[in-house]
């Protein structure tokens, strides 16, 4: 099908398929590029009665035949009407929908709303601001501190794009939202309330300690017997042959007292508590 040069005006002919398609110079348009286009700052086009439209490029309008700068501002076009009597009157389209009469498109950032090196947004007759780190609200006065979001008393500062709270004693968290009860510090099933500033371990028996980390029972509480939880204290139930308060003296037999007795070595306090106690042993119906 290009065999027979069917693109004029200089024009490179295509084979797509059984037919052909024409890419045109510059100044030309058309099927076979047979129309003249002179469309400066435009794009022509064909219409459906084989016409040529000069379409203006974005922020440009159509004076006449030519396609003239709008200066309307921003994302603004323009049309020029002809008078009856006097020349063109530009009209500007703003990106709103308004048509205004030889009056400027108002850009409200112009007005550099955005601080703090905000970067300012046209939409249509109000601006967005898009805030840099950590700065917020509409016109990025704000910073992330300003409506302090540590709570409990705690104090917001600025860290970087972020913020940090120093919280009052005794509260934790990233928002100072909890206090130390609430991850509750206290073992062995003991309950943590505040105190002031602190706090106290209400502990269950048989533990105690600021955490109730101790067992009064411990395996070592009563040397030679068995530990019993009596209260908040213990008592020490001694295996035989033994005696004590924790069951760490050994029971004397009657000849080993009587060896102690006469060896001189025990104290005479001492010495008196082992000859009654002996005694007792001879004749307890005395005493």
């Amino acid at each position: 099908p290009c065999s027979s040069s069917p693109c004029r005006n200089g024009g490179t002919c295509k084979i797509k398929g059984n037919s052909y398609s024409c890419g045109c110079t510059e100044d030309y348009v058309g099927e076979r590029c047979q129309h003249g286009c002179d469309c400066k700052n435009g794009k022509c086009r064909v219409t459906s009665d084989d016409d040529v439209l000069c379409e203006c490029l974005p922020e440009y309008g159509k004076k006449a035949e030519v396609c003239e700068p709008c200066d309307c501002g921003t994302g603004a076009n323009c049309t020029w009407e002809r008078g009856i009597i006097f020349g063109y009157t530009k009209y500007c389209l703003c990106p709103d929908g308004s048509k205004l009469k030889e009056e400027h498109c108002e850009d409200p950032c112009n007005r550099n709303p955005c601080l703090n090196n905000g970067k300012c947004k046209e939409e249509g007759k109000v601006f967005k601001c898009e805030c840099r780190p950590p700065y917020t609200e509409r016109t990025c006065k704000d910073d992330l501190c300003t409506e302090n979001p540590c709570q409990n008393g705690g104090t917001c500062k600025i860290n970087g794009t972020s913020f940090e709270c120093k919280c009052e004693i005794p509260y934790i968290g990233k928002l100072c939202e909890k206090d130390v009860c609430t991850i509750n510090p206290c073992q062995n099933g003991g309950i943590c309330r505040l105190n002031g500033t602190s706090f106290l371990c209400y502990c269950r028996s048989p533990y105690s300690g600021r955490l109730c980390e101790s067992n009064i029972c411990n395996t070592d509480t009563c040397i030679h017997g068995k530990c019993e939880v009596i209260g908040q204290s213990y008592k020490c139930r001694c295996d035989e042959g033994f005696t004590g308060f924790r069951c760490e003296d050994k029971v004397q037999t009657i000849s080993e007292l009587f060896r102690l007795i006469k060896s001189r070595r025990l104290s005479p306090r001492t010495r008196g508590t082992a000859q009654k106690a002996v005694k007792i042993i001879i004749s307890p119906h005395k005493y």
